[in-house]
């Protein structure tokens, strides 16, 4: 099938050797726009899905494509992506990309719920929420989970904190774990808040949530194969604002 992709950067045409069913195909281009999504830090969909069946006609060669008909979301493309604000291109992970691609679609069960969160962390709103911070921390506290030690969320931050302590681009945030725990708790259950006297709101959440969403972006890229070092090399060169204040 080929993919033709919002914002128009072009095709993607991509083989499969064994039959499938619609949904298979789109569950497999669902899974490429989320990578996509990671890779450029915006959100990513296709505007068009043309299947082909090469067998059909194969004496004559021809090959007639379908148009796979589908409701879309309307996005906003008006604020352009520029190629620097990317968290990563091909060039730049060329050499692992087999291996990275192959770990996104065959561990995808285990990972699909803390990437979906981290896609809709990144889409671009004009008003910041409390739940904004909601799917972040949640997506952070599945990954530990699901993929670390279980223990109390407080343990678990800690842990997750310090193993990316080496990353430049989160050396200065300083994360108060208090707050963190506090406000995750009371906008989840609206509890009284003299109960949870290291809630934030407005400005300092705001600002909480981007600090704990790099740390995010952090445990996919090492879920997906990548070290520290290559981490920090890939926060570093990318100039996305939702890396930079």
């Amino acid at each position: 099938y080929q993919l033709k992709l919002i914002p128009p950067t072009g095709y993607i045409k991509i083989l499969k050797q064994d039959n499938s069913s619609v949904e298979d195909f789109y569950a497999n281009i669902f899974m490429f726009e989320q990578f996509l999504s990671l890779a450029t830090l915006h959100t990513v969909n296709c505007s068009q899905i043309l299947l082909y069946d090469k067998t059909i006609n194969n004496e004559k060669r021809f090959c007639h494509p379908i148009q796979f008909l589908y409701i879309q979301e309307k996005m906003d493309i008006s604020t352009e992506v520029k190629r620097h604000e990317f968290l990563f291109d091909y060039n730049l992970i060329s050499e692992q990309y087999p291996k990275i691609i192959h770990k996104w679609y065959n561990d995808k069960e285990d990972i699909a719920p803390i990437r979906a969160h981290l896609i809709d962390s990144i889409q671009n709103t004009k008003i910041f929420s409390s739940i904004d911070f909601l799917i972040v921390v949640q997506a952070l506290e599945g990954f530990c989970t699901r993929f670390r030690t279980e223990a109390s969320l407080t343990k678990m931050l800690e842990a997750i904190i310090s193993e990316f302590s080496d990353i430049d681009k989160l050396k200065n945030d300083n994360i108060k774990i208090k707050q963190v725990v506090d406000s995750r708790h009371y906008y989840s259950h609206f509890m009284n808040k003299s109960k949870k006297p290291n809630t934030l709101d407005g400005w300092e959440l705001y600002n909480l949530t981007f600090n704990l969403r790099k740390l995010l972006i952090c445990c996919i890229l090492k879920f997906i194969g990548f070290n520290n070092t290559q981490i920090n090399q890939i926060l570093n060169n990318s100039h996305s604002n939702l890396l930079h204040k």
